[in-house]
């Protein structure tokens, strides 16, 4: 296989630059309050419009190839430049609106801490002071342009500007603080997934309205509905896979002998070893499964509750439907008919399909609580359980 070697026009730094405006509106789609309309490429790199008109303006930038916050860093007063633009053809509100600069990764410039901490307008003019007197000094030429347009504008205006802006460094993994949201609605084992989603939903959607010529605004209530759907969804499906393995039969041997209620419900309707052993092994699995499960979130108890309830209508329902409709059979043979009929029954929970092995222990749990019976002279026949 031949060796690849990086072609010097290639930019990778830069793609990267471009690449994380998706993310970071995904990071602000989750923090926006209710009502917000948060933007690509409209005011800024990335924008936020709250209910009461309040603006957040963003610039990303990536430190991959350069310092984007070096004192004399194009980047940094080009982006400042461009701001002052902004306001000056009016689309920007500089008495409603926020700047903000983000950095993927650790960086540090002792004029971008200044302008950062400025946040009254004594200290900001103090800051221009100081940033004047070192580019008299100093002289760079690369960033002379939009330092001056800077250091020329309407000083009231500037100070505002100033106080009104912040930057912030993050760790060179733009998806953590996406992460971090999420995980407080979203199981661990479904992050990962449901971070790609969010991220591709976002950047299929805003790629869509640019190619329609469209502003790719995208509105957080929208975003929110869609969110609270997948993650709905993919927590069920994760319920499905996030399956419970088969216990160690010498496990289930050992746990025959503690559960006798059990055994013995199955035994009245004339059922042998090999149906005790797959009875023990649902129940073992169901009530691992319903830790682990809530556990990490996929269910809550409320939830299995209802489960419950809902087996013990079926059940109550089979019971007297054969009780009351087979008089031609035996009792015992009456009490496998309500056994077989529950055996082949998966209801949902929550309106989502579940793994047989749930509500096949689950009616064993039931069974060995004398909740419900197979046999229908079960209480008559079994010891009064006691708690």
């Amino acid at each position: 296989m031949q060796n690849l070697s990086s072609n010097p026009t290639s930019a990778p730094g830069q793609y990267y630059g471009f690449s994380i405006q998706p993310t970071r509106l995904c990071f602000h789609l989750l923090q926006a309050p209710s009502g917000s309309v948060v933007s690509l490429e409209v005011l800024d790199d990335n924008d936020v419009v709250q209910p009461d008109n309040q603006v957040l303006v963003e610039q990303a930038k990536s430190g991959l190839a350069t310092n984007p916050i070096s004192d004399w860093s194009t980047d940094l007063w080009k982006t400042f430049s461009n701001w002052i633009d902004a306001i000056e053809r009016g689309y920007i509100d500089l008495s409603r609106t926020r700047f903000h600069l983000h950095i993927v990764q650790q960086k540090s410039g002792e004029l971008a801490e200044l302008l950062h901490f400025s946040h009254t307008k004594e200290i900001a003019l103090e800051t221009v002071k100081t940033i004047k007197k070192r580019f008299n000094k100093e002289k760079p030429e690369g960033c002379k342009q939009y330092l001056k347009k800077f250091l020329n504008y309407d000083p009231e205006k500037l100070s505002q500007l100033i106080t009104k802006f912040s930057c912030e460094c993050g760790d060179s993994d733009p998806i953590k603080p996406i992460k971090d949201f999420l995980s407080n609605t979203v199981a661990e084992p479904a992050l990962d997934d449901v971070c790609r989603s969010v991220i591709g939903w976002i950047k299929i959607r805003s790629d869509e309205l640019i190619g329609a010529r469209k502003l790719a605004t995208i509105h957080k209530d929208e975003f929110s509905d869609w969110l609270s759907t997948h993650c709905s969804k993919l927590s069920y499906d994760y319920l499905l896979t996030y399956s419970v393995p088969e216990p160690d039969p010498l496990e289930v041997a050992a746990n025959i002998l503690k559960h006798p209620i059990m055994m013995r419900q199955l035994e009245l309707i004339g059922r042998g070893e090999r149906d005790k052993i797959k009875a023990m092994a649902n129940f073992m699995r169901s009530k691992t499964g319903k830790t682990r499960w809530g556990e990490i979130g996929f269910v809550v108890e409320s939830q299995f509750e209802d489960f419950i309830d809902t087996l013990e209508n079926l059940w109550r329902s089979n019971f007297l439907d054969i009780k009351g409709s087979s008089a031609n059979l035996t009792p015992e043979e009456q009490g496998e008919s309500v056994y077989l009929r529950c055996y082949n029954l998966t209801p949902k929970i929550n309106g989502k399909a579940t793994p047989e092995y749930m509500s096949r222990g689950t009616f064993q749990y039931l069974a060995d609580k004398q909740v419900i019976g197979w046999h229908p002279s079960y209480r008559s026949l079994l010891p009064k359980y006691q708690a």
